[in-house]
């Protein structure tokens, strides 16, 4: 794969995106100017050599230098074009994606709020600035932001939906050395002496205060001054003294990284005093760490280095830990008191600052920008989200959710109805053909109802679009209808790759098509907060689904010795008859896993109380029904049909117990003993997690994507 990566300004951001495409089989193509690239080669050192370097000429304007870049593109279009940093030119930014327009596209943003900013202007200058951010907004892929916390402000600005990757502006390279505290306590304060970034009169109020309670402190200034304000910094420093503290002055033009690094290596903490709220030149406010990337973190995952923050400035969640945040300086003072006199308590901060680095480590951001490594372009039919659901169908849109957030963008057609409505989806079919890149991924959730979308997958298939079928359901097998099943069959022959609920499920489908490439799910994803409610054994058992369509309820009455809680639309009279039964009413599916009561969840489906009979029963030999999830996430032990499809995973990972019949219930319960009841529970924990995230439908969509990407 072909990648180009661009900045200008920020050498320290580039150099990530550099790390994490340098792979076998790929190659680079640097376009920067003279500075950037010399502190960006000092820092990959003899690596370097092994990119392509386009420099700026020193007197080269940039509307010239994006012009060659263009001419450059002609004859060599990257897979992958990366924008590191653009804070000027954006509408010949535009202009050359715009001629490009094959080539996919990402955008990192250091700042939000002023990029959209789109005032009307009679400043010609001012139109055309704020016509270029709009225009490379509109035309650019996708967005790439160095902070997590940057992703919801930002999503919320878009007019449109645009994948948002977080590729962070550093990587952690086990670079750290810990500095045990001896004689004195070591603070750096990182970055350009800049009053609209950190407000540095922090450092000489918390010199004062030290000082006055003898604390031994040392404060590193390591940045460049920025104007009038960055020398004033300088000279006040230079004019401080102290008896028990003092300050360090390493402020001389641009910083050789080895000398950065190395006094960020030799400090206990990073001090960010950092300014929350700045503002552009066109008085646009940003706040840093929500809108704007406040690179002083940066530098503590860098380093593994614990860190003192103003508690009003957002960090990201996974670096908590190793941040202390304070209202005001006093308290920084006796935090660190306390540090100096239990010497050995500042292993607990270096060590958490260790673990939380190793959460940036270049196989970590990898690991979370598979869809970028993938170079790709990566698509989904959206033909569940947005709608109502009280049943299994709820895990149709988790998916096409956890589809959004990998960067899979939607494709869907008008629902209107009527002549003039199918036109516009006919229409519409031919416009997803004309703007899909060669060989996109599409992904497409099994069963598809639309006629107009069936016809979509098979013009896709067509024009060489690689499809990727999630197997939610086959209609025919589930009902017994073969006229049904033939028809999805001919729908699975467009593709060769699926995800499928089990290994029942994939020796099925592979028996039909013998080349199918397959990964398995398990499980449904459930995306909801998992319920740790303390529960214990008893005899009382909940079942949640369509209770219309599930026959088998009608007949608990001879179940003696237990009792059924029942949750779910389609209550009918003959199941209100049941004397063992009570209905619990219906729910919201993602607020169900909290309001679940009962001992047990009850994994059946069918006619019968007795075994697998009718088609429904049968069905459950091939898949994981959806409320396997849901009783995983309320933290209830299963009971399923030794049968079924998820028996076996039942059983392995011991989150339940299999019954051949329902007769087996009181017995069955009798014979657990409180302490397996209780371990059954735990076991559930972790699993509950992993579906609440989407972990099982990411894993396994990754390991398509990746066995489709080699071949």
């Amino acid at each position: 794969m072909l990648i180009g990566i661009f900045d200008t300004e920020h050498f320290e951001t580039a150099y990530p995106l550099v790390k994490l495409f340098d792979l076998p089989g790929n190659s680079i193509i640097i376009f920067t100017n003279l500075p950037t690239a010399l502190l960006l080669k000092e820092m990959l050192g003899n690596r370097s050599e092994h990119y392509s370097w386009i420099i700026q000429g020193a007197d080269e304007h940039h509307v010239r230098f994006i012009y060659r870049i263009h001419n450059i593109l002609q004859q060599r279009e990257p897979d992958l074009f990366l924008y590191s940093t653009v804070s000027h030119n954006h509408l010949f930014h535009a202009v050359l994606l715009k001629l490009h327009p094959r080539m996919r596209s990402v955008l990192t943003l250091h700042a939000i709020n002023s990029l959209f900013y789109f005032p009307l202007s009679l400043n010609p200058k001012e139109f055309f600035r704020s016509l270029g951010r709009k225009l490379l907004l509109k035309t650019v892929g996708e967005l790439n932001v160095l902070s997590p916390n940057l992703k919801a402000p930002l999503q919320q600005k878009l007019p449109s939906p645009k994948k948002i990757h977080h590729i962070p502006g550093v990587v952690f390279e086990y670079k750290n050395k810990e500095q045990p505290v001896t004689h004195f306590i070591r603070l750096v304060v990182p970055g350009s002496i800049d009053g609209g970034r950190r407000d540095y009169l922090q450092v000489f109020e918390l010199l004062n205060l030290a000082e006055k309670q003898k604390l031994p402190l040392e404060i590193v200034i390591l940045g460049a001054p920025y104007r009038e304000y960055g020398q004033g910094i300088i000279q006040k420093a230079r004019a401080w003294h102290g008896v028990f503290c003092r300050i360090i002055l390493i402020t001389d033009g641009i910083i050789p990284a080895l000398v950065f690094d190395a006094e960020l290596n030799a400090a206990h903490f990073v001090f960010i005093p950092a300014v929350i709220e700045s503002y552009a030149y066109n008085g646009i406010k940003e706040e840093y760490g929500l809108t704007k990337t406040s690179g002083s973190i940066f530098d503590t995952i860098k380093m593994a280095k614990p860190f003192l923050y103003p508690s009003a400035l957002s960090i990201p969640a996974d670096m908590a830990s190793s941040g202390f945040g304070y209202k005001n300086l006093a308290e920084i003072i006796s935090f660190l008191q306390a540090i100096f006199t239990d010497k050995r308590s500042y292993s607990a901060w270096n060590e958490k600052a260790f673990q939380n680095s190793l959460k940036y480590t270049i196989d970590q951001v990898r690991s979370e920008n598979h869809s970028l490594l993938a170079g790709t372009h990566l698509y989904f039919l959206q033909l569940y989200s947005g709608r109502q659901y009280r049943h299994g169908g709820i895990g149709y849109s988790d998916i096409e959710a956890i589809l959004l957030e990998e960067g899979y963008l939607p494709i869907s057609l008008t629902e209107k109805y009527g002549w003039l409505s199918v036109m516009k989806r006919w229409i519409g079919v031919q416009q997803v053909i004309q703007r899909l890149p060669f060989e996109s991924f599409v992904v497409c959730l099994l069963p598809v109802y639309p006629r107009m979308y069936k016809y979509l997958l098979k013009r896709l298939s067509m024009h060489g679009h690689r499809l990727i079928f999630m197997v939610t359901d086959i209609d025919g097998l589930k009902d017994g209808n073969n006229r049904v099943l033939v028809e999805e069959l001919k729908l699975m022959q467009l593709a060769n790759h699926f995800i499928v609920h089990s290994e029942a499920m994939e020796q099925w489908l592979k028996n039909r098509f013998p080349g199918a490439i397959t990964s398995i799910l398990g499980p449904f994803d459930f995306l909801a907060p998992p319920v740790n409610r303390q529960r214990f054994k008893s005899n009382l058992v909940c079942f949640a689904g369509n209770l219309e369509k599930s026959i088998f309820l009608n007949d608990l009455h001879k179940i003696g010795q237990v009792s059924f809680y029942l949750y779910g639309d389609g209550i009918t009279d003959k199941i209100r008859q049941q004397v063992n039964c009570t209905w619990k009413g219906s729910y919201d599916p993602h607020t169900l896993p909290s309001v679940l009561e009962g001992s047990f969840g009850l994994v059946w489906e069918g006619d019968s109380i007795i075994g697998a009979e009718g088609s429904i029963g049968n069905y459950t030999k091939i898949i994981f029904h959806h409320k396997l999830s849901l009783y995983i996430l309320a933290g209830i032990p299963v009971i399923a049909p030794v049968f079924s499809a998820s028996a076996a995973y039942i059983r392995s990972h011991g989150i339940g117990w299999l019954i051949n019949n329902l007769e087996e219930l009181p017995g069955l319960i009798a014979g657990i003993s409180e302490t397996d009841y209780q371990a059954a529970i735990d076991s559930m924990q972790p699993i509950a997690d992993e579906l609440s995230k989407g972990q099982h439908f990411r894993k396994a969509l990754r390991e398509i994507i990746a066995i489709k990407t080699s071949s």
